[in-house]
């Protein structure tokens, strides 16, 4: 399909995260979290256990609710180099539906030299609602897009989507793949990674 039929088959609204390298761990007896689920919607994540505590006391967790107002614009350009990712792995787990992908780059962040930082893309997941939400909207998806530099560090980049009666191969063909069982995976010999597009940025 054309690139102007993907467009109209999602509304995006983008974010973009700029990580360090992140580290965290989730002890086993921590109970399951949710977004819908009485008792462990995003408001109780703190509650859970121990482990997720910085859920209630933290100043920049997730989930987060993103005004626009008071959001910073994304000062520079991110060029998407995305191609064809080759024997791409969908893996289906107890939260998420995700992809570990080998397709191409983001470059970020040009330096006085015109030289920019690129961070390969290394797996996509998904958010059923969305994880954070815009002036205290949810949607109906949200898509991570998880980057990483030759130095370990993380580029983050997440997009909204809202569903539509039209079409869109890019999650048809997700979809057609999705395994039956929870961690299973399956391969998808070539897949043709959506690239994000929309003018709203935010970090």
């Amino acid at each position: 399909r054309s690139q102007r039929s993907e467009r109209n088959a999602l509304k995006m609204l983008r974010f973009v995260l700029f990580l360090g390298l992140i580290t965290f761990a989730l002890a086993s007896e921590c109970p399951l979290f949710t977004y819908e689920e009485e008792g462990s919607t995003p408001d109780k994540w703190g509650d859970l256990c121990p482990e997720y505590a910085l859920c209630k006391t933290g100043r920049g967790q997730s989930p987060i609710n993103i005004v626009t107002r008071n959001a910073d614009a994304l000062d520079f350009c991110i060029d998407f180099a995305y191609g064809a990712a080759q024997n791409a792995t969908l893996v289906r787990n107890e939260h998420t539906i995700q992809v570990v992908s080998n397709t191409g780059p983001i470059k970020v962040d040009e330096d006085d030299n015109g030289t920019k930082d690129a961070f390969n893309l290394v797996q996509f997941h998904f958010h059923h609602p969305s994880e954070h939400t815009l002036n205290g909207q949810a949607f109906d998806l949200e898509d991570h897009y998880v980057h990483r530099d030759a130095a370990g560090n993380l580029a983050v980049v997440g997009y909204f989507i809202e569903a539509s009666s039209t079409s869109c191969s890019f999650l048809e063909e997700l979809e057609a793949n999705l395994p039956d069982v929870i961690d299973e995976t399956t391969m998808i010999p070539v897949l043709h990674v959506l690239t994000p597009f929309g003018d709203e940025f935010f970090h």
